[in-house]
């Protein structure tokens, strides 16, 4: 149990498998769980008109060097929404793995299916033109330090769709038949991620012009509207209501795998004596590093 943590003790050494759990703890994984959330509660504002604090209330804010204003209390709404699915999610994995693992299932297929719709109507809803896939920018094609700051720019984005493809390995100490069960679930995996990944960026390019994507601030958003447009002009809402409702079923599972995985490197990390004693407690009655659950779900 505790995935990367234990990788980078054998491969690094102890030290600097210490500083990676504990920047796991303090920005990296709480963080992902704090920011993943809030955009499933910033999704959910789409459909409920979630509360608000008076303007002068929300106007209060606080500087903080090299950073920026803070507004603790802007769209407080959102905010109670994103602190009470961090709750949710942290209690079903405190009373067991198999509790948070059946969660993470259904989203993940109810996910997968959503994508699967996108990709299907963009390819037969009769807009797209598959001269996008070969059509050059206007902007022209940069060169040399240029083509490699674009390139880079452009895999940050990738790099969350992947992110996570070996969260497997953090419960490793929790799966039956692990020899065979992990290095299966890596691959098939990854060849799903893979494929999802490649399909829905054609689909897109088949609906958007490279530049029209290039202009796009929410390229799921705008390509599901021409789509549903190309369908029926009158259902262009529908197209945006169903990419929110994705983005809520993507994001809620996502951070239900982030805070199941995440725990158990904390646990992993107390039971060698790297961090609190408590958190490498095993809940007697669950099974589970529920202390860990607990002391992620407040810093988150």
């Amino acid at each position: 149990t505790g995935g990367q943590y234990i990788f980078f003790q054998e491969m690094y050494g102890k030290f600097s498998a210490y500083l990676y759990g504990w920047a796991m703890f303090a920005v990296v994984q709480t963080g992902s769980i704090a920011s993943i959330t809030y955009i499933f509660s910033e999704s959910a504002n789409q459909f409920f008109s979630l509360p608000h604090l008076s303007a002068a209330t929300e106007a209060i804010k606080f500087h903080l060097p090299y950073i920026g204003d803070i507004f603790p209390f802007a769209d407080i709404g959102v905010k109670s929404l994103t602190i009470a699915i961090i709750v949710l999610l942290s209690l079903i994995n405190y009373r067991g793995v198999a509790l948070g693992g059946a969660v993470q299932v259904i989203f993940t297929v109810l996910k997968v299916i959503a994508i699967g719709i996108i990709i299907v109507l963009a390819f037969t809803s009769g807009g797209g033109s598959a001269s996008n896939f070969v059509q050059v920018s206007a902007t022209g094609v940069p060169s040399g330090v240029n083509l490699l700051g674009a390139i880079m720019a452009a895999l940050t984005g990738a790099f969350w769709a992947y992110d996570g493809w070996n969260s497997i390995t953090y419960i490793a100490g929790e799966v039956k038949n692990p020899q065979h069960t992990i290095p299966r679930s890596l691959f098939v995996g990854m060849i799903i991620i893979i494929s999802v990944y490649i399909v829905v960026n054609l689909a897109y390019i088949y609906v958007m012009p490279i530049d029209a994507m290039a202009k796009s601030g929410f390229l799921a958003m705008d390509a599901a509207k021409i789509i549903f447009e190309n369908i029926n002009p009158s259902l262009a809402t529908i197209g945006v209501g169903f990419i929110a409702a994705a983005i809520m079923i993507s994001t809620f599972g996502t951070s239900n795998s982030t805070i199941l995985a995440s725990a158990r490197l904390y646990y992993a990390m107390s039971r060698e004596k790297m961090f609190f004693k408590s958190l490498g407690e095993i809940h007697p009655r669950y099974r589970t590093p529920g202390n860990a659950l607990l002391i992620q779900a407040i810093w988150s």
